[in-house]
């Protein structure tokens, strides 16, 4: 029975359907990172001989990794720094300093004015938190309403809250 009630509850709220259905940015980070890390080893055993047509997509693809999350940059940054200490030969410092300047300067040109405008501006909004649902400071039964409306779904299965009181025994 508990099984169907759940079903039921499940089957019904929009709310739990919405936020199944969502695409998280957090579960697409440790891919993005992961691929990241392959194009710099790729990058670092090309050694120069890279088309036109792989440098531009090279470039929109690190720009793609910093627009997409705020942690976007600090994986490409990281990945950087890693092959960059790794690969870096002092006889060589130059030449490999100038070859990553290539791709360093027009994605920082391309994506640091989109980064900022896009994650800087957004997170001085200051947004209220409580703009969805009423503070519980406040209005404590709208808050309880709110939670437990979210929950169950819609009005009908209402009635299933009922054997909620019999566990709350003191």
């Amino acid at each position: 029975m508990s099984f169907l009630i759940a079903s039921v509850i499940f089957s019904f709220n929009a709310t739990l359907i919405e936020h199944a259905l969502e695409i998280r940015p957090y579960a697409v980070l440790p891919t993005l990172s992961m691929a990241v890390f392959l194009v710099f080893h790729k990058m670092v055993n090309f050694k120069g001989e890279e088309s036109l047509l792989q440098r531009i997509a090279l470039i929109l693809f690190f720009c793609f990794v910093i627009i997409f999350h705020p942690y976007g940059i600090l994986i490409v940054c990281f990945c950087f720094l890693y092959f960059f200490v790794r690969k870096v030969s002092f006889r060589n410092l130059v030449q490999d300093v100038h070859r990553l300047l290539q791709y360093v300067i027009p994605v920082g040109t391309l994506c640091l004015p989109v980064y900022y405008l896009s994650h800087f501006k957004t997170a001085s909004r200051g947004q209220d938190v409580f703009s969805y649902i009423p503070n519980p400071l406040d209005n404590l039964i709208g808050f309880l309403k709110g939670i437990i409306g979210n929950l169950v779904g819609i009005k009908v299965l209402y009635f299933l809250l009922i054997p909620l009181l019999f566990c709350l025994d003191g």
